[in-house]
């Protein structure tokens, strides 16, 4: 009976641990976005084209680009009340973004939400969206801290 008792204790322990590790610790392009800029997209029809993690004790860098099947005025205002602001990309902040896909960086399409550290051009997050080419872009950077 003991024997049973520990095995099932250490069920318990293994299935919350991959419970816990799912939903907390996992990095997917949907819980670095929702972490980001609280923003979800449940209600959008999409798929991950490119989703590039690194990461190390002395930097942090993820690229990930969203594919959008379709972009509707729904899915376009519930971005807009998270804070996204309309493209272009202002200039003060194009030295930060210099690293992103050229497309992303130039283009007028679309809307964009970004945190800058003012004194650090490679410490910064970017959600953009391209409602053209129905495509977002979340980029991150951060090194030598």
């Amino acid at each position: 009976m003991k024997k049973i008792k520990t095995i099932f204790i250490i069920v318990i322990i293994v299935i919350g641990s991959i419970i816990f590790y799912n939903k907390f610790i996992k990095r997917t392009p949907e819980t670095l976005l929702k972490k980001n800029f609280d923003i979800e997209l449940n209600d959008f029809d999409y798929s991950i084209e490119t989703f590039k993690d690194e990461w190390n004790f002395n930097e942090s860098r993820f690229l990930i680009i969203f594919k959008f099947d379709t972009l509707t005025v729904k899915n376009i205002e519930y971005l807009k009340s998270k804070g996204l602001e309309p493209l272009p990309i202002s200039k003060d902040r194009l030295p930060y973004i210099s690293g992103t896909p050229k497309h992303f960086s130039t283009t007028e399409n679309g809307y964009y939400i970004g945190k800058f550290n003012p004194e650090y051009i490679k410490d910064f997050v970017i959600f953009i969206v391209d409602v053209k080419a129905k495509k977002a872009l979340l980029y991150h950077e951060s090194l030598g801290f």
